[in-house]
């Protein structure tokens, strides 16, 4: 195995690691480990690059649910404000209250909301991963020649010239059954886990519950701070889209930091503005539907 790795490690893709979570389905004996098994190098080699996989993949739902809170909720608490702003038969003091109680009702709706949907959505995506991989167990118990071409086929399409993916499709065919399985659902399927544990379902539920809530919160930042106040609405209208814009740095300097980009990159740049014009397109088209239906237009 080891001249097979220093034959292919020049390639642009080469043998990928593969993960010891599809042990328990191709192997009933064995316990499931959601350690990393290398083809070609021991465990704890790819840790890291295990840790980090699913580091971004947290941090991905974090910040799908913190923008996704700070739109949801700006559209909420401006629409509501603009609402009862160009209704003017309606008491500001009430507006206020109004504002608040929408934008506390979204956040803690759309909170839940995401958070189910994010752990319903994780346990689906588990389903489908094992259904693919005992689909994949049986294939190779049946037909294991028509595996072994389809594994050579796609060697042979990553770049790999015909002796090399000939000795790696040998290699592979000399290992035991949920090894080989294992390998094809990495290679073939790009299936790294089986499954997920339960902690870490309910981590990336938490994580979208918390994002979420956390970028809704903006949007009301003005509105709680001036609670007991005499400040007009209009001029809380100003200080929600600053507190608006100001969030949507946050998630790009997260995001820069993260990629390890310059904050002043183009690409950040890029990101902060491409943010912003989506949620000034969605108040605006929640506002014009206000107007309408208010028939100030």
């Amino acid at each position: 195995m080891t001249r097979v790795h220093r034959r292919v490690s020049g390639f642009a893709m080469p043998i990928p690691p593969i993960y010891g979570s599809i042990d328990g389905l191709c192997n009933p004996t064995k316990s499931f480990s959601p350690k990393i098994v290398s083809l070609h190098t021991p465990l704890n080699a790819h840790s890291n690059d295990h840790s980090e996989s699913a580091l971004r993949a947290t941090f991905r739902t974090a910040m799908f649910g913190f923008f996704d809170g700070l739109c949801t909720n700006a559209n909420m608490v401006i629409g509501v404000c603009v609402a009862d702003w160009l209704d003017s038969t309606t008491d500001m003091t009430r507006t206020r209250h109004e504002v608040m109680l929408a934008g506390m009702a979204g956040l803690l709706a759309g909170a839940s909301s995401m958070g189910c949907s994010e752990l319903v959505s994780t346990m689906y995506e588990v389903d489908m991963e094992r259904e693919e991989i005992r689909r994949e167990s049986e294939h190779h118990r049946v037909i294991p020649d028509r595996e072994s071409s389809d594994l050579l086929a796609l060697l042979l399409s990553f770049g790999l010239s015909e002796t090399t993916s000939a000795i790696v499709v040998s290699d592979v065919g000399q290992m035991s059954h949920y090894d080989r399985v294992r390998f094809h659902a990495r290679v073939e399927l790009g299936i790294d886990q089986a499954h997920t544990s339960r902690s870490t379902l309910a981590i990336r539920t938490a994580v979208m519950w918390v994002s979420f809530a956390t970028g809704a919160m903006f949007p009301l930042v003005p509105w709680l701070c001036t609670m007991g106040t005499s400040a007009p609405v209009s001029s809380l209208l100003p200080f929600t889209m600053l507190s608006v814009v100001f969030a949507s740095v946050i998630v790009s300097a997260a995001l820069a930091h993260m990629l390890r980009w310059p904050l002043t990159s183009p690409l950040c740049v890029r990101m902060t503005v491409r943010q912003l014009v989506m949620i000034v397109v969605s108040v605006s088209l929640t506002t014009l539907l206000n107007m309408v239906v208010l028939g100030q237009l």
